[in-house]
């Protein structure tokens, strides 16, 4: 497997991100073993051998890893998938407030989208 790639069975989380409109799989791996700075990057998420272009989120004081998959809805409970992350999109930015977050989690999503845009056309 290559060193940008990891796999990691998808848990039960808060399912905060999904009451956002921005449901994330919560991924049993600790954030330190992958050796990332906290914060969202583009990845491929492989699943049942299909990629899905997704934001992986890591964030070692919630001791979170997890993924959204793009423009997908998907129940991922008790799947393992794999991950391969490609980039550093940007840092986690601390906020009070659903309104703050939400405004938060859709300028990274929009900032990976923009990243995929031009990965693929390459």
């Amino acid at each position: 497997m290559e060193n940008n790639m990891f796999t990691a069975m998808v848990i039960q989380g808060e399912q905060f991100a999904r009451v956002l409109g921005f449901p994330t799989a919560n991924l049993a791996i600790p954030p330190k073993i992958l050796n990332l700075d906290d914060g969202v990057y583009a990845a491929l998420t492989i699943i049942d051998n299909v990629f899905y272009n997704s934001a992986l989120i890591i964030s070692r004081d919630g001791e979170k890893v997890e993924v959204h998959v793009l423009d997908q809805d998907l129940d991922l409970y008790g799947k393992e998938i794999a991950v391969q992350y490609l980039s550093f999109i940007c840092p986690i930015i601390p906020c009070s407030g659903k309104t703050t977050l939400k405004s938060v989690v859709i300028f990274a999503i929009e900032k990976v989208r923009s990243f995929f845009d031009s990965y693929h056309s390459n």
